[in-house]
């Protein structure tokens, strides 16, 4: 909650010289963010918000969301100049990207949320906001008439010198990234401010807090240029349903696990049989997919043969997208 609180931009971001200077221009400049050398974020604690044995285990938590699925690090501080002190501030706000010194991470009293640690900490390694992509009207409603009075600038687009971050990887517009503003942000009446243009696209949905989405990992990798091997993607095939898996940014796949059989008693449906192989699936798959920036997958019994009749069967993947 930042009532009251002015200087933020878009809400929740602390912008610095550079970054204001390329809010007022229209030339592609870009060079306001910085980002954390080698993927390493040094960090400290507040003592007001170490008190809360709660809230460091559930900011550690995320940390190590980030640490899994990016090549992303971070550790205590110890001697380095730059870093982020987490502090107990008046509301929830972050700078974008490495600053070069110490820079704040606001926690307020009401910041606490698991979605809204998810979506600071995106700020503090590089992120801006979803909705605020140049190509953002292909995708989503602006409904200013539902928008409070004097807030109406939160829903700007970046300017040609910030969107740089943004533009160069190729990934398409996310609805579902931690970095999307909730479809009710800034509302006068409880209506919203935000609506898909694709109406598969839920409300409940759209901008939501619960994981880090998929490309936002995608992105991620890509913005600090992660290794193909720092990461594995997960992905889980339902029988008789297809998917497109794809690697962004010129990157291509390299399957390194696949199955068709079932080896979770809850994926898909319940089964009893747990212990249901398919050999031959990784083989299959890898001549499919790899070496290819996208390649469509089916899991069915055509596609792989029946390993366990009578079963309800899932495709699982794991792949690594590699410059």
């Amino acid at each position: 909650d930042n009532k009251g609180l002015d200087g933020l931009y878009q809400g929740d971001i602390l912008l610095n010289k550079q970054q204001e200077d390329d809010l007022r221009t229209s030339k592609a400049r870009g060079a306001g963010l910085r980002l954390w050398p080698g993927g390493v974020v040094p960090y400290v604690i507040s003592h007001e918000l170490a008190r809360s044995e709660v809230l460091v285990r559930t900011l550690e938590n995320i940390m190590t969301e980030w640490e899994v699925q990016t090549c992303i690090k971070f550790k205590t501080k110890t001697v380095e100049k730059a870093y982020i002190r987490f502090i107990y501030g008046k509301g929830c706000y972050s700078y974008v990207g490495c600053q070069g010194n110490e820079q704040t991470v606001s926690l307020g009293p009401n910041c606490w949320a698991l979605g809204t640690l998810r979506h600071e900490l995106g700020h503090a390694l590089g992120f801006f906001h979803e909705q605020a992509r140049p190509d953002r009207d292909m995708y989503i409603n602006i409904e200013k008439d539902n928008i409070q009075a004097g807030k109406e600038s939160n829903f700007d687009k970046l300017t040609p010198a910030l969107q740089q971050s943004w533009m160069p990887f190729g990934t398409p517009y996310d609805y579902f990234s931690i970095m999307h503003f909730s479809p009710f942000a800034f509302t006068k009446d409880q209506k919203p401010t935000i609506t898909a243009k694709d109406n598969r696209v839920s409300l409940r949905y759209l901008g939501q807090r619960d994981f880090i989405s998929y490309l936002d990992l995608q992105q991620m990798n890509l913005m600090y240029n992660c290794p193909g091997n720092a990461v594995g993607y997960l992905d889980t095939i339902c029988e008789n349903y297809s998917r497109q898996i794809i690697c962004y940014g010129g990157r291509k796949i390299r399957i390194t696990y696949a199955n068709y059989g079932r080896k979770y008693s809850s994926k898909c449906g319940f089964s009893f049989n747990r212990n249901c192989i398919s050999p031959t699936s990784l083989k299959k798959v890898s001549q499919t997919c790899n070496g290819r920036s996208s390649c469509l997958l089916k899991a069915s019994d055509k596609e792989f043969g029946d390993p366990c009749p009578f079963t309800k069967k899932y495709l699982a993947i794991r792949y690594e997208c590699h410059p």
